[in-house]
C-alpha cells in the first residue's frame, strides 16, 4: 500500500474492494484475521510486494484464504 487517499482506514479500504472484485468474480472474500501470525503474514507479503515488485507473495497469500474460505463452504455444505 503506497497509496494513503485518506488519514485512516487505507488497508482496510483495499481489503473491501479487494473482496468485492472477488465477489465479483464468483470467489469467496478472503478473510485476513486480526490475530498476531495473521495480521504479520499481510503486512510481510505487501513488503515484499512494495521492495521487489514481485506481487507473487501477495497472490499466494490471498489465493490461501481464498481457498480456506472454500473449504469453510464445503465444510457447511456436507454438514
Amino acid at each position: 500500500m503506497t497509496i494513503h487517499p485518506f488519514v485512516d482506514g487505507n488497508g482496510r479500504t483495499a481489503r473491501l474492494v479487494m473482496n468485492l472484485v472477488l465477489l465479483q468474480h464468483s470467489y469467496p472474500i478472503a478473510i485476513i484475521h486480526g490475530d498476531t501470525e495473521s495480521r504479520l503474514a499481510y503486512y510481510d507479503a505487501l513488503e515484499q510486494c512494495n521492495l521487489t515488485q514481485d506481487k507473487q507473495t501477495f497472490y499466494d497469500l490471498i489465493a490461501e484464504k481464498v481457498i480456506e474460505a472454500l473449504q469453510r463452504r464445503l465444510s457447511l455444505i456436507s454438514n
